[in-house]
C-alpha cells in the first residue's frame, strides 16, 4: 500500500471565531459552532477507548488508540527496519511502556533511563536520545462490527519524520510536526481480531544535534532547525530563556481508528462574511468528501450561538459525489447574528 497525501483531522465538529481588532466596529459573537452531517449516513459516534467491548451496543465509528498501552524500543539508524521490529511476532524485550500522547524523552525520565531534564543543565546529556531511531508499538483489537466499512487510521500529530505499519505491512512516511495525517487500512485491518501498530520515529538531523552540542546559542539552534527541517518543527527545540535544548520525538498527540460507510467528511471550512448594516451573516463552507461510488447524499448543517440560548439555524442541500474524493461547497444565511465589540470599541 501506498500513503494517502496527509491531510488535515476530519472534524464533523467545527467550532470558530472571527477575531477582529480595530477594523469593524461589529463581527459574529464569539462563539459559533457549525455542525455538518449526512442525512441517512452515520459520520460520527461515541469514541470507544482500545479494548473497550461494544456487546450490546451498536458499533462505534471511532476507536482511540491513545493511552498507556503502548511500548517504545530504539535501534540505531536502520537496525529497526533491518531487525523487522514492524513484524507482528517482533519480540519486544528491550521496550519500556510508553504513554501516547506523549514524548520519547518523557518515557524515559519516567523510568529513570535519563535524569530530570530541567533540573540543572541535566539536558546536556541527553542528546543521545535524539540520535537514536524510536519505535512505537501497540497492539488491539479491532470491532468484529466493523467488518465490510471502510477503516482510516488518523495520526492529529507525530513528532517528526515518521514510518507507519499496521500488521507488518509499510502504511508510507510522513513528515512534519504540526501536520494530521491518515492512511487507509480497510484491507489491513483484522476487524474482531488482534492487531499491531508499529510506528518509527527517525533520528533527527545530524546537524541540529551537533549544533547544540557544540553549545550554540538559540539564535544560531534555530536557524539551523529551519534549514533542517522543511515542513516545520517547533522553535523552542532550539532552547529559550525559559527552557533548555531538547529535541523533542514521539507521538505527541492522539490516534484514532475512524470507521464509515462508503462517504466520510473531512477539511470543513467556514467563511463568515457580515456587513452593514449587520442584520444578517453568510456561512460560506466547503468540505472535502470522500466516496467509494458516486452516489446521492444529503448535507444537513447546524450552526448555533455558543455564548446564547438562541434556537439553532438548520439547513440542507443535496448534492452528486463522484467516486474518489471531491469538494462540496454550501452557503447558509444567520438572521439577526450575535455581534460583539471589539476590545476598546465598546
Amino acid at each position: 500500500m501506498t500513503a494517502t497525501t496527509p491531510r488535515t483531522k476530519p472534524q464533523p465538529l467545527t467550532r470558530f471565531r472571527k477575531m477582529v481588532a480595530g477594523v469593524a466596529p461589529m463581527r459574529f459573537a464569539t462563539d459559533w459552532m457549525l455542525v455538518l452531517a449526512l442525512v441517512g449516513l452515520c459520520v460520527a459516534g461515541r469514541q470507544t477507548r482500545a479494548g473497550e467491548s461494544s456487546a450490546g451496543a451498536a458499533a462505534p465509528w471511532e476507536l482511540s488508540l491513545s493511552g498507556s498501552d503502548w511500548q517504545i524500543a530504539s535501534f540505531e539508524p536502520g537496525q529497526g527496519v533491518a531487525q523487522k521490529a514492524f513484524a507482528d511476532g517482533y519480540p519486544d524485550k528491550e521496550a519500556i511502556a510508553a504513554i501516547v500522547p506523549g514524548d520519547v524523552h518523557w518515557d524515559l525520565e519516567r523510568i529513570g533511563r535519563i535524569p530530570p531534564i530541567y533540573y540543572g543543565e541535566n539536558s546536556k546529556q541527553i542528546g543521545w536520545v535524539a540520535g537514536k531511531e524510536w519505535w512505537y508499538r501497540k497492539s488491539f483489537s479491532a470491532p468484529t462490527e466493523w467488518k465490510g466499512k471502510t477503516i482510516r487510521l488518523r495520526f492529529d500529530g507525530v513528532d517528526y519524520l515518521t514510518d507507519v505499519w499496521l500488521n507488518g505491512q509499510l502504511l508510507g512516511r510522513h513528515e512534519g510536526q504540526f501536520t494530521p495525517f491518515e492512511f487507509d487500512v480497510t484491507g489491513l485491518l483484522r476487524a474482531g481480531g488482534e492487531n499491531v501498530l508499529a510506528v518509527l520515529i527517525h533520528p533527527a538531523p545530524s546537524a541540529v544535534r551537533e549544533a547544540i552540542a557544540a553549545g550554540e546559542w538559540e539564535w544560531p539552534v534555530m536557524h539551523t532547525i529551519r534549514a533542517a527541517y522543511p515542513y516545520w518543527k517547533c522553535m523552542t527545540n532550539a532552547g529559550w530563556d525559559w527552557g533548555c535544548k531538547v529535541l523533542t520525538m514521539g507521538i505527541w498527540k492522539d490516534v484514532r481508528l475512524v470507521a464509515s460507510e462508503g462517504v466520510s467528511l473531512a477539511n470543513p471550512i467556514v467563511l463568515p462574511q457580515l456587513e452593514p448594516p449587520y442584520n444578517r451573516a453568510t456561512l460560506r463552507t466547503r468540505l472535502s468528501i470522500d466516496a467509494d461510488q458516486p452516489r446521492s447524499i444529503e448535507l444537513s448543517y447546524r450552526a448555533r450561538c455558543l455564548t446564547m440560548a438562541d434556537p439553532p439555524v438548520m439547513a440542507s442541500h443535496k448534492t452528486e459525489l463522484v467516486a474518489g474524493a471531491s469538494q462540496v461547497e454550501f452557503s447558509m444565511e444567520i438572521a439577526k447574528p450575535r455581534l460583539w465589540w471589539p476590545n476598546g470599541y465598546g
